[in-house]
């Protein structure tokens, strides 16, 4: 999942999918954790989340709304040809 801990920089390396912050590799998005020993290289292999853009049209379920944002579940973006992973 997003978010996860997947070690730290003095074990390895922050790999594709992932991203360090204060000395910790966490998942930057969803898939497979793999550790490549030989390389000391932490990694997430999945599916990339396609970015959301300002004035796409999306389909999906509005989670929350607050005066400044909105949580949306993202079913679809219309026009995009690729699947969306779900969470």
């Amino acid at each position: 999942m997003i978010g996860d801990l997947l070690g730290t920089i003095e074990e390895f390396m922050p790999g594709k999918g992932t991203f360090a912050e204060d000395g910790k590799i966490y998942a930057s998005k969803m898939g497979k954790k793999v550790i490549d020993m030989q390389k000391h290289e932490a990694m997430v292999v999945g599916k990339d989340i396609p970015s959301l853009e300002v004035g796409q049209e999306v389909f999906g379920e509005v989670v929350m709304m607050k005066p400044q944002m909105a949580i949306v579940n993202v079913q679809r973006i219309k026009g995009y040809q690729g699947e969306i992973s779900e969470r």
